[in-house]
């Protein structure tokens, strides 16, 4: 009975240990910018982030000057400038979209995707979204007022 005991004893322990050497997936793994390591060993990164690490904001690649092509009512020709926003690390502002020098504000929705909330533009309200692939912005929005313009375009970033 004694060594059923001891025997059950033993096995208990050496489970123990086996169990207790497992290997920490995240011990190597230093996440940056709020991001928490996940049982997986794998970054999860906070929103506005990117990256293995998550060390890139998801907003760089959208940030630039684009020589930019929207239609409204006709074509137009535009030099438009994407910047970072100060209100927070997933925003950036949309400078002279359609022409005025008002600033829009866009949220980085997923690292290829923005979406422009409802906001007034002059005396018009806008609302729409956007991508970028590559170098490329494309842009689609309402522009609501006395009448209502939906308007698309795309740019080349320089």
């Amino acid at each position: 009975m004694r060594f059923s005991f001891s025997l059950l004893a033993l096995a208990i322990g050496f489970s123990t240990l086996l169990i207790s050497c497992k290997k920490d997936p995240c011990k190597d793994i230093v996440c940056e910018n709020g991001a928490t390591c996940d049982d997986n060993g794998v970054c999860q990164c906070t929103l506005g982030h990117e990256g293995t690490f998550c060390q890139t904001e998801m907003r760089t690649k959208f940030i630039g000057f684009y020589k930019y092509t929207e239609t409204c009512d006709s074509e137009s020709k535009l030099d438009v400038i994407v910047d970072p926003s100060a209100a927070s690390v997933e925003r950036v502002t949309i400078n002279n979209l359609n022409g005025t020098s008002k600033k829009i504000e866009a949220t980085i929705t997923t690292s290829t995707t923005l979406e422009i909330k409802s906001q007034l533009l002059g005396i018009d309200t806008i609302k729409g979204s956007g991508s970028i692939s590559g170098k490329t912005l494309s842009l689609t929005y309402t522009l609501k007022g006395a009448t209502t313009k939906n308007c698309s375009g795309t740019g080349t970033q320089l």
